[in-house]
């Protein structure tokens, strides 16, 4: 536990590197020490109280790099993060990243939100994707829309099969 703990701390502190390379490595390892651990759970209680705050902020969409290494570590550690208290903190800046005048950063969120959407259950989903249904920016508007319409399809979906 406390060698996790310890792993943790320092992804945490590489996050907050002003290095564009050390924060994307630490995004790598970051997958790399949930995949491996014999606990994520205990991982994933760790990494929301110690490193969401520092991991959202890579999702800025300053370096495309970044946010793309971002965006794939969102998608691979959906099986371990999947927390109200961490989708409150990914979607708002993933939702704004759809707006983007770079293409690779719209597209790399807009995919990752579709990944999440596909993913994890509509219930918990809906929610957080309608409090950006009336975003000024048309983009956003329409894509979230999109996401909304494949939630209530899972929800349809769900109901049949009951």
């Amino acid at each position: 536990r406390i060698s996790l703990a310890m792993s943790i701390e320092e992804i945490v502190l590489d996050l907050s590197s002003k290095d564009w390379e050390c924060r994307r490595s630490a995004l790598q390892k970051l997958v790399v020490l949930f995949r491996s651990s014999p606990q994520p759970e205990d991982l994933t209680i760790e990494f929301e109280q110690t490193g969401l705050q520092r991991f959202s902020a890579q999702l800025e969409p300053l370096r495309s790099t970044l946010f793309m290494e971002a965006c794939s570590t969102i998608t691979s550690l959906l099986p371990y993060l999947h927390s109200n208290l961490y989708l409150e903190t990914i979607l708002p800046p993933l939702c704004l990243a759809l707006a983007n005048t770079k293409k690779v950063i719209s597209e790399n969120g807009h995919e990752c939100v579709a990944s999440i959407v596909a993913n994890l259950p509509a219930e918990q989903l809906l929610p957080l994707l309608l409090s950006h249904y009336k975003d000024k920016r048309e983009r956003v508007r329409a894509r979230v829309a999109g996401y909304v319409k494949a939630c209530f399809g899972k929800l349809t979906l769900d109901a049949q099969n009951a």
